[in-house]
């Protein structure tokens, strides 16, 4: 029957547990670790652990329950205004989209120049032979669509100015 103990046992433990082993044991010590299965066991298992222990050591301290806590819920608001700010981009692309359809629709409808000048391109695209000048000057432009212009003037300016102060009252609720 094979032993399960030996009596150096803890000895050789104790001494790879203090840092002393293997330089600072006497050599009968170290032979019979050499020698005993029990013991050379004893000395993997204990210098592993104190490996580990050293690791965890350098890792730093285990942060408590309550700052874990407190970094989920951080985590979990930032997450949250992420998600906000995809949802509000995707809508002010689908309002600046609308609006320039919108805009495009009333261009389209109030401009007899344009009218003109996109059937007049039907027609040379159809096979008529015509010349590809737009029938119009800059002042009948301006004067057809002076509300239009104005108007888009104005949401080009208001824009990024509306969007710079919404990030910075974002900002400072934050």
């Amino acid at each position: 029957m094979r032993t399960l103990e030996c009596p150096h046992e803890s000895d050789v433990v104790l001494a790879v547990r203090t840092g002393r082993w293997p330089a600072r044991v006497d050599d009968t010590l170290r032979q019979h670790a050499g020698n005993c299965a029990i013991c050379s066991d004893a000395v993997a298992i204990a210098s592993a652990i104190v490996s580990a222990e050293a690791a965890d050591d350098e890792a730093g301290p285990v942060p408590g329950a309550g700052a874990v806590w407190l970094r989920m819920q951080m985590r979990a608001r930032a997450d949250a205004a992420r998600a906000a700010h995809r949802t509000m981009t995707v809508t002010q692309v689908v309002a600046v989209g609308a609006a320039a359809a919108a805009g495009g629709a009333v261009f389209g409808a109030t401009s007899a120049w344009f009218r003109a000048w996109i059937e007049h391109m039907w027609r040379a695209v159809a096979g008529a032979t015509a010349s590809m000048s737009v029938p119009v000057s800059i002042t009948t432009l301006v004067g057809e669509h002076l509300l239009l212009a104005t108007v888009v003037a104005a949401l080009v300016v208001a824009t990024p100015v509306a969007l710079l102060l919404a990030e910075r009252m974002d900002r400072k609720s934050a």
